[in-house]
């Protein structure tokens, strides 16, 4: 049972980032107020969160301080994204690495701790990139 709904969670966290991408103009993907207010940049960010919480040697990026032009266009944000989802039901589907003692156990008592930590600030910047698309007048994503 705890698998099934950690897999549900999952499910739902992941469509409702990808629903935000896919609704996100090609004039919005890159562009905002000031280095932080960038769709491209929030989706990056709340990806690589996704990758550090579930591998100890995540790919590095400067999701923050890079310029725009450094930041991943929509088609290979979206296959990352597809990505992270795999990696996120493997850890999911991996009970006895899910239930066992996490990598970092100074923050995390376990893998399944560690991804009920990166899972809401998943949820955190796709209500940021709805509430940038909402102000821009584009659909926003569904929440399931």
């Amino acid at each position: 049972m705890l698998q099934q709904t950690m897999e549900k969670q999952v499910g739902h966290t992941f469509h409702a980032l990808r629903t935000a991408i896919e609704n996100c103009p090609d004039e919005l993907w890159s562009a905002g107020e000031g280095a932080y207010l960038v769709i491209a940049r929030l989706a990056f960010h709340a990806l690589q969160a996704v990758d550090y919480d579930l591998d100890a040697h995540p790919e590095r990026f400067d999701w923050e301080g890079s310029d725009i032009e450094a930041l991943w266009d929509w088609t290979r944000t979206l296959a990352y994204l597809d990505e992270m989802h795999d990696k996120a039901r493997a850890c999911v589907a991996d009970e006895a690495g899910l239930l066992g003692e996490d990598v970092s156990p100074r923050f995390h008592l376990s893998r399944l701790d560690h991804l009920c930590y990166a899972l809401p600030h998943m949820v955190q910047h796709t209500g940021e990139i709805n509430a940038l698309l909402r102000q821009a007048g584009a659909p926003v994503g569904g929440w399931l």
